[in-house]
């Protein structure tokens, strides 16, 4: 799809960096109020799994059919059904007293998020040569607002009134950039139908082809390390090492601003030496990271939370790598490969909900560099075939 952009508008830009702060306020604040659903439902870590895997499960449908909804109604389309579906769960926020409306309550939700996420991500990549700066800088955005989410939840937490006003808060937000993208109506980007039919693939093509596949495992596995980490980190901090909410909330609070600090000025790294070689360093310090913080005694658990500066550049500079690994439809192969790259997280969430419940706490934490590994050999095979050929045509 060739999108013109008119000077990439300011406006535009400015829209996705305030959207993706909103959604990492709203994707991440859950890290804070798992303690509190596992009370008022009285439940236990693998049905919390199960809660993560079926809003996992919306994000890999809406992944698989996004590119295809992208070429059949175009962007600005596609950003106002994110909009609906991230308000409306909200909105039921306190008609939520059941197992299954908390499983549809994320399974809508996150819906949402992916929708966004991924027209996003196919859009970015094609801003020039400026792209992995714009794209490390919107993800950076989203960090700020996941560094930000423990904070908004301990206001509300803190002060009278039910936590659950916090998604209401939320839904306000989302609700105003909806009212920010009817006004931003056509302007600063347009797409004819003659090129968006231009990339018309049938997705079976897509699935046929190896590199498709290699592409999935490698974001899977990178995608479940960085944010079962996130996810995981409170609930282990609180139940392995006995400390409290309000600690563990705060290393929270310095992984994702670490996070967000290394996506905000990562981009300028990554163009610098390239965003294949950026990948291999990154995943190298975080797996690192989360080894050196998990075998070494206290206070060596800090760099648990110092791992967010090695994660911050990893899926951003995977998306332009993508992009520039094939030659033509990128918007649907990398929404096919971040379906399945979420296939993979969802099944690799639901096991360390099962692996806290009937073996140890402790030791599942040791997938999240297990899986990283696996994560860098998948890169090191890509780089080998890069080398060999500089684009794939399907």
């Amino acid at each position: 799809m060739n999108v013109q952009l008119k000077a990439y508008s300011k406006l535009w830009v400015f829209y996705l960096f305030v959207f993706m702060m909103v959604l990492g306020i709203a994707e991440n604040i859950r890290s804070v109020f798992v303690p509190m659903i596992k009370a008022e439902l009285n439940i236990k870590d693998q049905a919390i799994s199960g809660l993560m895997m079926i809003g996992t499960l919306g994000s890999v449908i809406f992944q698989f059919v996004g590119g295809f909804l992208l070429t059949k109604i175009g962007y600005r389309y596609v950003y106002h059904l994110a909009c609906l579906l991230c308000i409306l769960p909200l909105l039921f926020i306190f008609q939520l007293n059941q197992y299954w409306t908390w499983l549809l309550f994320f399974f809508i939700l996150h819906s949402g998020f992916t929708i966004f996420s991924l027209a996003t991500n196919a859009l970015v990549p094609r801003m020039g040569k400026h792209a992995p700066v714009l794209l490390n800088i919107t993800h950076g955005c989203y960090g700020l607002g996941a560094m930000l989410s423990p904070w908004v939840a301990s206001f509300f937490t803190d002060h009278p009134g039910d936590w659950k006003n916090a998604y209401l808060w939320i839904a306000g937000l989302f609700l105003s950039l909806w009212l920010m993208l009817l006004i931003l109506g056509n302007r600063g980007y347009r797409t004819s139908s003659a090129q968006l039919n231009q990339e018309h693939i049938s997705p079976v093509l897509i699935i046929k082809n190896p590199f498709v596949w290699l592409f999935a495992v490698l974001f899977g596995t990178a995608i479940s390390a960085e944010v079962a980490t996130s996810s995981w980190m409170v609930n282990y901090l609180v139940e392995v090492k006995k400390w409290n909410q309000e600690q563990s909330s705060f290393y929270l609070f310095l992984f994702f601003a670490l996070f967000t600090s290394g996506r905000l000025v990562g981009g300028f790294v990554v163009q610098k030496i390239g965003e294949l070689k950026a990948v291999k360093i990154s995943m190298l310090l975080s797996i690192s990271a989360l080894v050196l913080g998990l075998i070494l005694p206290s206070p060596y658990e800090i760099l648990l939370a110092i791992s967010g500066i090695f994660f911050s550049v990893i899926f951003p500079s995977m998306v332009i790598v993508l992009n520039g690994f094939f030659k033509k439809y990128q918007s649907h192969i990398l929404g096919i490969v971040a379906s399945f790259a979420l296939l993979i997280y969802l099944l690799f969430n639901g096991f360390i909900g099962y692996f806290n419940d009937h073996y140890s706490k402790e030791y599942s934490f040791y997938l999240m560099p297990i899986s990283m590994c696996i994560a860098l050999i998948c890169l090191l095979i890509v780089e080998y075939f890069i080398k060999k050929a500089k684009q794939v045509e399907l």
